[in-house]
């Protein structure tokens, strides 16, 4: 269908001129500056869900915009619109975890669905570990007292988190923790650390909860900001089949039974919910899924795409019907699925998942960087995946005072350790 006709008052006429035609723009046009300030909030909004950095680019083309449009500095975690989905910290590599003196304080960010990149000031990492990423927020450990801080990393809102020391208390027997020293009961939470997935919900009223999912312990911890200490479920986490995953504020499982072998379960831990007293508390996982396995898999793992989820199996096909696709990859290599075309063909880094001496080449490839995300123990400590490399919980080479282990310090050669052949 052609467009329709315009009136002659908005037609653009043309004059010679150096034998060349020059338009003339209507009297009375507007500019682009001058348009109505309803008519830039909806573009606003038009461009803020599809990114967070192109809106900010859209509020710095003049003051007018700028001025009619709600800035994210100050509501980047309290205003859900604003959290950077699509961003993610880059790994690395090189044993460049984010904070390594050589970084400058610098950490670069690239977007999953672009792939442009930024590099950000933030010079907390200097004191502060990072545990986890959800909806491109950034979940950190103060390294002195192990007190938890969700940061934005563009706009550099933070929400204070109780220290994860709390938990200790309720999940330890009485009389055991009576007798744990300040650094054995740093040492035990560092230990838990290594398997944390992080969900994120905003209630209306701009109230931020987070849901820890502490795998190692198979028990799920939840705090709101401003709280004293981490509430612990009751309840335990089933037996997981890879490590629990967050989205959309929940937090996701794969669990097996020994007693039905034919069958994954997903469950889903909804955020906690309000009693009678006005405080919170977290209801039993509750199975969303039954997938049937097809064939033989060794793991099971859930991943975000979009608002969707995708369950991945290793070693053979998975059937699931997890609001997703179908996704076959092999023990033997890594495959690509091109969601176009709809085929499969060898993937550039299918050396990665090999379980040998070999050690991965650089530079790496942004589809490594990529795959390293996924996995959390490579990701934050500066490394790239490679099943040759086992990472140890620490992350950081050298812990003074209460964060050291024991007195003692760690050099580099110690932060991670090669996996026997």
């Amino acid at each position: 269908m052609s467009p329709p006709p315009c009136p002659e008052s908005a037609m653009a006429t043309t004059i010679p001129c150096s034998s060349k035609r020059r338009r003339i723009e209507p009297d009375g046009a507007d500019s682009w500056a001058s348009l109505h300030e309803d008519l830039v909030q909806l573009i606003g909004c038009w461009v803020l869900a599809g990114d967070l950095l192109d809106y900010v680019r859209f509020r710095a083309v003049c003051t007018h915009w700028k001025s009619s449009t709600v800035g994210p500095r100050g509501r980047g975690l309290v205003d859900p619109r604003f959290h950077p989905r699509r961003w993610m910290m880059l790994p690395e590599g090189y044993g460049l975890y984010p904070g390594h003196p050589s970084l400058g304080g610098y950490v670069r960010f690239f977007n999953l669905s672009t792939g442009v990149f930024v590099r950000v000031h933030l010079p907390l990492f200097q004191d502060h570990t990072v545990l986890d990423s959800t909806d491109g927020l950034l979940l950190l450990h103060r390294d002195n007292d192990t007190a938890i801080r969700l940061l934005h990393p563009f706009t550099g809102d933070i929400a204070e988190f109780p220290p994860l020391l709390s938990v200790l208390p309720q999940m330890e027997p009485r009389q055991r923790y009576g007798y744990m020293t300040e650094d054995s009961k740093f040492r035990e939470i560092r230990l838990f650390l290594r398997g944390v997935s992080a969900a994120v919900s905003v209630s209306a009223a701009g109230t931020i909860t987070i849901m820890l999912g502490l795998d190692i312990r198979h028990r799920v911890a939840h705090a709101t900001a401003g709280d004293q200490q981490w509430s612990l479920s009751a309840w335990k986490l089933p037996r997981l089949q890879a490590l629990t995953m967050s989205s959309q504020g929940k937090l996701y499982a794969t669990a097996a039974n020994s007693a039905d072998k034919n069958n994954v379960y997903v469950c889903q831990i909804d955020p906690p919910q309000p009693n009678a007293d006005g405080s919170l508390s977290l209801l039993p996982p509750r199975m969303i899924v039954r997938c049937p396995v097809v064939g033989t898999i060794c793991t099971a793992h859930l991943v975000e795409c979009g608002s969707e989820l995708m369950l991945v199996g290793f070693s053979d096909r998975l059937s699931a019907q997890v609001e997703a696709w179908d996704l076959r990859q092999s023990h033997t290599r890594v495959e690509q699925f091109d969601l176009g075309s709809g085929t499969w063909s060898p993937a550039l880094d299918a050396h990665i998942p090999h379980r040998d001496d070999r050690i991965p080449a650089s530079p790496y490839t942004l589809a490594h960087h990529i795959f390293t995300c996924c996995y959390r123990n490579y990701w934050n400590r500066g490394l790239m995946l490679c099943t040759a490399i086992k990472p140890e919980y620490l992350v950081k080479p050298i812990f003074e005072e209460r964060g050291s282990m024991d007195g003692h310090s760690w050099c580099i050669g110690d932060f991670c350790r090669r996996v026997p052949a």
